[in-house]
């Protein structure tokens, strides 16, 4: 019986691979999916919408720097779909950065605080946008991939 249980825990070994990821590709990880977050709104290279839906929890919370409450993917992607197309129709110019100044991981949770900067020439006038936001965004890993639950937005 004993030597059943060792050879069981052989096989099991073998046949599920140990994915342990560090700490440090955790945190790119996330620091790649917050930036790719931020990239629906750049004209160039931006990450399509269907993507950054995939991106978002079930129970998303968002508050933005207008300080309006979004509850769920579905609120969540009418505001994100009508800020592309105020991008596309209000400016010729347009990007959206993000400095990331902190990337903290606590076991399944990871926290990235940081910068928008939003930059753009008005189509109207050429008038040049220039705009920082204080950007904070909260994920939770499920079984497959990094999900985000909260986006919190303040205008400085």
């Amino acid at each position: 019986m004993k030597n059943l249980s060792v050879i069981l825990i052989i096989v099991l070994v073998s046949i599920i691979p140990l994915q342990a990821v560090s700490q440090e590709d955790t945190i790119e990880e996330i620091k790649t999916l917050s930036e790719k977050f931020v990239d629906m709104l750049s004209m160039e290279n931006r990450t399509p919408l269907e993507e950054i839906e995939s991106m978002l929890a079930d129970d998303m919370v968002q508050i933005s720097s207008s300080g309006e409450v979004f509850h769920g993917i579905k609120e969540n992607m009418v505001f994100y779909t009508k800020g592309v197309m105020d991008v596309d129709s209000l400016f010729s110019e347009f990007d959206a950065g993000y400095v990331i100044e902190s990337v903290k991981i606590m076991g399944n949770t990871a926290q990235v605080f940081g910068k928008l900067k939003l930059r753009g020439k008005l189509k109207k006038n050429d008038v040049k946008f220039d705009r920082d936001i204080l950007e904070s965004l909260l994920f939770v890993k499920t079984l497959d991939s990094w999900k985000i639950t909260h986006e919190h937005s303040t205008r400085l």
